[in-house]
């Protein structure tokens, strides 16, 4: 084989000082390379092809297992220039240039590692596998973080994917699911439950499905210590036939009294928003106690019903509210919110304004048969062409100004009014010019004060 002296990088690892040409066919795919997909290598191939490989591979001897026969060649493992050796083997070369190190394994998987991420951009999941081998081969979450240009926590979450079903996963990534959206699975504590919401994570319905899920966990917590009481003297059960309704037990009520007749009677319970407790059925004396059993089950079904519609009202108002505090993308729907900025202020605001005044400052001419929707779909129009014009005179309706705005009192004595000097910062910071009586007027040394003044000293 030819040699060519050439210095290397300093790697942090021994290497022989000379790039030697191997077989193609003597290296190997390292197989703990957290690169699995090698992308496409048609346009580095044609490169290879014209120019030859510019840049050395770098290698690690072949060792075989105990047991496993020994190749009749040496042989290597690609450590940097993975897709290099592709590509050569696709342009059809059949020796390649390489360096030879010396390196642990934990160094092996490290330089791997820190290649690809700088270079090619490593999935998530093949990020999170090779961040576990590394912890498995004795590293920590510093010294990888270090190591790899990512922060700790950055590591951590990575990490973390690791617990989640494989395939799962891997089915999730195809739908572009960012890595804030699985650190979303961290509020829910059950392994199963996490894997159940990467079917749906990436899609509409997660955050619902997330919501309910920590609800979920949440009131199981609260219900721990019921369930621990009714375990005492009942039995969990999935169909409650041939037993009779008792009661039903909230998540407040701990210490709820446990029959007299536990001991000679069977119990059981099911779960749902309530725990329902039921008896085993015995002689009736009368028709009336089945029919009353009856009775209030159905009102306890009712009032289970009811607690379900305020816990589904409450998860999507949460939803709602989670959506519009964290929302950024303002000016991409600057139309849109002003729209729906305007429809707030005509309802709202229709009951103490006039919406005559409102039509008139979009220029609409409204008569008896102008109707809401014509207002808005005037702003919506604006909206589009100019958002901040259309939030400025919302506003400016909103803020009700009109004629009896002043500057006085009942008896006509000057009076500050901040509400109206915050309207008049904001006219000025636009370019209105108070003239000199309005700012007489503003200020109290208007004429007409005066005169007020003067009369109630003469008096």
């Amino acid at each position: 084989m030819a040699k060519t002296t050439k210095t290397t990088e300093n790697t942090g690892v021994a290497l022989r000082t000379e790039i030697v040409w191997l077989p193609v066919d003597s290296i190997l795919t390292h197989p703990k390379n957290p690169r699995r997909d090698l992308g496409d290598l048609s346009e580095l191939a044609d490169s290879i092809k014209s120019n030859g490989v510019l840049q050395n591979l770098t290698v690690v001897p072949w060792y075989p297992m105990e047991g496993e026969p020994a190749a009749a060649e040496p042989e290597y493992y690609a450590v940097i220039g993975n897709r290099r050796h592709a590509a050569a083997r696709l342009a059809g070369l059949t020796e390649v240039p390489c360096v030879v190190a010396k390196m642990s394994e934990k160094q092996q998987v490290g330089t791997m590692l820190t290649e690809n991420v700088q270079r090619s951009d490593l999935s998530i999941i093949e990020q999170a596998d090779g961040f576990q081998m590394l912890l498995d081969l004795g590293d920590t979450v510093s010294s990888i973080a270090e190591n790899t240009g990512f922060s700790a926590s950055t590591v951590r979450r990575r990490i973390k994917l690791q617990a989640l079903d494989r395939e799962k996963l891997l089915a999730s990534m195809e739908r572009g699911v960012t890595l804030d959206d699985y650190a979303e699975l961290d509020k829910v504590k059950d392994a199963k439950t996490r894997d159940a919401l990467l079917e749906c994570i990436g899609l509409s319905n997660f955050a619902w499905k997330l919501r309910e899920a920590i609800e979920q966990e949440e009131r199981e917590a609260r219900f721990a210590p019921v369930r621990e009481r009714l375990d005492s003297f009942a039995t969990r059960a999935a169909s409650t036939s041939g037993y009779e309704y008792v009661s039903s037990i909230g998540d407040t009520e701990v210490d709820f009294p446990i029959p007299e007749d536990a001991d000679t009677r069977k119990y059981v319970y099911t779960k749902g928003y309530y725990y329902k407790l039921y008896r085993e059925a015995g002689p009736k004396d009368a028709a009336t106690d089945e029919e009353a059993a009856a009775i209030a089950e159905q009102k306890a079904r009712e009032a289970e019903m009811a607690l379900a519609r305020e816990a589904l009202s409450a998860r999507a108002y949460k939803l709602r509210y989670a959506f519009i505090k964290n929302f950024g993308n303002h000016k991409r729907f600057a139309a849109e919110i002003m729209c729906f900025a305007a429809q707030v202020m005509i309802k709202n605001g229709g009951y103490y304004r006039d919406k005559r005044d409102m039509a008139d400052l979009f220029g609409i001419k409204r008569d008896k048969d102008t109707r809401d929707t014509d207002i808005v779909d005037a702003v919506a129009e604006l909206a589009e062409e100019s958002p901040e014009r259309t939030l400025l005179l919302c506003a400016y309706f909103l803020f009700a100004d009109n004629a009896k705005l002043d500057y006085f009192d009942w008896d006509g004595a000057y009076e500050s009014k901040a509400s109206l000097d915050m309207l008049y910062d904001l006219l000025e910071s636009l370019g209105y010019e108070c003239n000199d009586e309005e700012r007489a007027f503003r200020d109290g040394t208007h004429e007409l004060f005066a005169e007020d003044e003067e009369q109630e000293d003469d008096e």
